[in-house]
């Protein structure tokens, strides 16, 4: 859900699930039950963030191909070397696979 977010990093339900299904193909189900365990978290009543997404046991989004891995350091900021690597993984083509997503995982 974390590639899902904008900018500042939090965003209304509704439209980040939309942004999920929509761009990366998640099933809505999926989408659905982050969305309520991330808005669990939350301290505000329609909106998540990172933080809030990051505490862990709940859904830890390190596993993220734009964040750093939790073990490796900071899993909230966008980093832009693990999104690159991703981008460019797959030359010619707009679709990642999962040769494209462990390139990223070995980064």
């Amino acid at each position: 859900m974390a590639s899902c977010l904008g900018r500042d990093e939090t965003s209304p339900f509704p439209w980040s699930s939309k942004l999920c299904m929509m761009g990366i193909n998640v099933e809505p189900e999926i989408v659905t039950l982050a969305a309520k365990f991330a808005l669990i978290m939350s301290k505000e009543p329609t909106t998540f963030s990172l933080n809030d997404l990051k505490a862990h046991n709940v859904i830890e989004h390190d596993s993220s191909l734009s964040r750093q891995d939790i073990a490796l350091g900071d899993n909230v900021p966008f980093n832009e070397t693990i999104f690159s690597t991703l981008a460019n993984s797959n030359p010619g083509s707009d679709v990642y696979n999962t040769t494209s997503a462990r390139q990223v995982q070995d980064v």
